[in-house]
């Protein structure tokens, strides 16, 4: 078995719930794998506030 750490970058929008649920299940996998985890904060708004994205409609 391989016990050398990998590096994950987890880069995550912190008003995103997914975002948020995606970090907590890489804690739980990081207590179970030799991981090194790392949160990196961005935020979508500012990712895509030049583009022309038309709203979701129900």
């Amino acid at each position: 078995m391989d016990t050398e750490e990998c590096r994950v970058d987890l880069y995550a929008d912190p008003c995103c719930p997914f975002a948020w649920l995606a970090y907590r299940w890489m804690l739980e996998v990081s207590r179970e794998r030799p991981i090194a985890l790392r949160l990196r904060p961005m935020s979508l708004a500012m990712l895509n506030e030049h583009r022309d994205i038309s709203p979701r409609l129900p």
